[in-house]
């Protein structure tokens, strides 16, 4: 089966004293995806969480979430190639990033909350801060990739926290 891509329901920009859009200074975007029970996500489903400006510098990040079944959801967050070109870049390290740039295994358990942030990937994932940069689009999509098929009822969120201006 083809990979499927889901977009997050909600995505909820804040900055500074409460602004409804990015603007220079750090700014906070969430995405989150409900899945309803008796859903499946197959390996390779590519969750698009949420969406940061082209060259804003991403300074923390996390995700939480659970599932309400007797298995374990695992999953990778990273990056999302622009309409099928290359995946963004990091400006400071000169490094390119992937679907699995910010952590290659966050597993969610059984109907707990679970959650995973920079600090629990240190030494295995990319630099923290990252000044994202893509060729072809104004926005760099933070994703989440299914590691296996999973079924029952999912929530996730993706928060991150992003600076814009020098």
């Amino acid at each position: 089966m083809a990979a499927r891509t889901f977009t997050a329901s909600e995505v909820i920009l804040s900055g500074p004293l409460g602004a409804r859009n990015s603007r220079a200074g750090l700014n906070i975007v969430r995405g989150r995806i409900e899945v309803p029970i008796a859903s499946s996500l197959s390996a390779s489903d590519v969750l698009f969480m949420c969406r940061i400006p082209n060259n804003a510098t991403l300074v923390d990040w996390y995700v939480r979430g659970g599932i309400a079944a007797s298995t374990t959801w695992i999953l990778s967050v990273g990056f999302s190639a622009a309409s099928g070109d290359a995946y963004p870049t990091d400006q400071l390290t000169e490094a390119s990033l992937s679907a699995n740039s910010l952590a290659s295994t966050v597993s969610l358990t059984t109907s707990a909350v679970g959650g995973w942030n920079r600090a629990q990937t240190a030494g295995s994932a990319m630099a923290i801060p990252a000044k994202l940069s893509i060729v072809t689009d104004n926005w760099v999509w933070l994703t989440a990739t299914c590691g296996g098929s999973t079924t029952g009822s999912m929530s996730l969120d993706l928060v991150a926290y992003y600076m814009l201006g020098e």
